[in-house]
C-alpha cells in the first residue's frame, strides 16, 4: 500500500461514514440475554475492526479478544490475524463464544475461517454468525468492493449444520432494536418492508433522521449453533 492510499477500516469505517454510536452496546446486551452469555465467559471476535463490538462485549462483562487483519486501535485486544488464510492466533478450545457480524461475506470459501473458529471454540461453546441477507440488501450488497458471497436464511443454516454444530437456528435479523423486544415493532417492521425497499428506505431515513425506516428493510441473517461435546 502506498502511503497515498487508505486501508479498508479508514474507508468504510471513517467516523464520519460510519459513526460510533450506543448500537454495539445494545446488540452486544440483547445476545448475552438472547443465548444465556454472562460475565466472565471467553469470546472471540473474528473480524473485530475498530473494536465496536470488541468494546461493547466487555463493556457487558465478557472477557473478549478480537483478530482482524488491520489490528491497530487496541492492539492489546485486537491481534492481527489475515482471517481466511491465517491460523487463529490461540490455542485449541480457547473461548466459551465465537463471534463474527458482517465477516463472512467477504470470504469466496468460508471454510477456512470456520475451520479455525470451530478448532478455537470450547466443547459445548456457541458460535454465532451475522451477515447481511442477501433477499433483502441485495440492491446495496456490493456497495461494499469487498464483498465476495452473499448469504441468505437457509444458506447460513446449512453452512452451520455441515460444519457439524448442533441445535442450529438461522433467521432474518431486523437491526431496529425496539423490534427485539416488541412484537408490535416487528409486525410494523414486515409491512413497512413490503412496501419500501432498501433504497427508498435509506431516503426515508435521509429525510426524517428515523432509523426505524433504513433497518426496517436492511436486514441481516443472524445464526447460531452449539459445538459438539462437554464443556
Amino acid at each position: 500500500m502506498t502511503d497515498a492510499q487508505k486501508s479498508y477500516l479508514e474507508t468504510v469505517y471513517d467516523v464520519s461514514r460510519t459513526p460510533v454510536t450506543a448500537y454495539p452496546g445494545k446488540l452486544a446486551s440483547h445476545f448475552c440475554r438472547l443465548y444465556g452469555l454472562s460475565q466472565g465467559m471467553t469470546l472471540l471476535d473474528i473480524g473485530a475492526g475498530r473494536g465496536d463490538m470488541l468494546n461493547a462485549f466487555v463493556g457487558a462483562g465478557l472477557d473478549a479478544r478480537g483478530i482482524d487483519r488491520e489490528a491497530s486501535e487496541t492492539p492489546n485486544l485486537i491481534q492481527a490475524c489475515e482471517i481466511g488464510s491465517d491460523p487463529f492466533p490461540f490455542e485449541d478450545n480457547s473461548f466459551d463464544v465465537v463471534f463474527s457480524k458482517s465477516v463472512l461475506e467477504h470470504f469466496n470459501d468460508p471454510w477456512p475461517l470456520m475451520n479455525e473458529a470451530l478448532r478455537v471454540l470450547k466443547p459445548g461453546g456457541r458460535l454465532i454468525m451475522l451477515t447481511p441477507d442477501w433477499k433483502t440488501q441485495s440492491p446495496v450488497f456490493f456497495e461494499d468492493i469487498t464483498h465476495q458471497r452473499p448469504y441468505d436464511v437457509t444458506a447460513l443454516h446449512d453452512l452451520l449444520t455441515m460444519a457439524g454444530l448442533q441445535n442450529v437456528t438461522s433467521a432474518q435479523f431486523i437491526q431496529y432494536p425496539a423490534a427485539w423486544h416488541s412484537g408490535v415493532v416487528r409486525v410494523m417492521s414486515g409491512i413497512y418492508r413490503s412496501l419500501f425497499k432498501v433504497d427508498a428506505a435509506r431516503r426515508m431515513t435521509a429525510i426524517t433522521g428515523i432509523s426505524f425506516f433504513r433497518w426496517s428493510s436492511e436486514l441481516m441473517v443472524l445464526a447460531s449453533g452449539i459445538k459438539p461435546g462437554s464443556k
